[in-house]
């Protein structure tokens, strides 16, 4: 499997779009079959349309971006237990990305922008079921 990190090569574009394909069926496989999906990724808001979106096919997303502080980022990033390697190697990507998100985030009008700052998963579940106008609905 191809990395994005220390280098982004023409491997890793042909594996992220393979996911981004693959991550779009399974999802629409859920959604024709009455599940709620929620698809998880860390991309720019015209890579979600050109790579997710485009491929969802009746469905309608709500985008939500979730956009704690960058320092909540670096601290976050640095607690991640879920990576084979030292996550510290992400921190250059991560100061990069945030500024460049937030401007694209503030020209975009079409997505919920939630700070998760100080918000427990909860929190900020509550928050995008509120946001979103959405009712949560559990099978008991």
């Amino acid at each position: 499997m191809a990395q994005p990190i220390p280098e982004w090569t023409e491997e890793t574009t042909r594996q992220f779009h393979l996911a981004f394909k693959s991550g779009s069926q399974i999802a629409n496989n859920y959604a024709e079959a009455g599940f709620a999906v929620a698809i998880h990724q860390v991309l720019y808001p015209h890579d979600v349309t050109k790579h997710i979106e485009a491929r969802l096919k009746k469905f309608k997303p709500v985008k939500v971006f979730l956009n704690p502080s960058l320092e909540d980022c670096l601290q976050r990033n640095g607690e991640r237990t879920n990576k084979e390697f030292d996550t510290r190697i992400l921190d250059a990507a991560i100061k990069a990305m945030h500024p460049a998100m937030n401007e694209q985030m503030a020209a975009s009008t079409d997505w919920i922008v939630i700070d998760t700052s100080h918000q427990s998963v909860e929190d900020t579940v509550n928050e995008i079921i509120e946001k979103a106008g959405l009712t949560l609905e559990t099978n008991k």
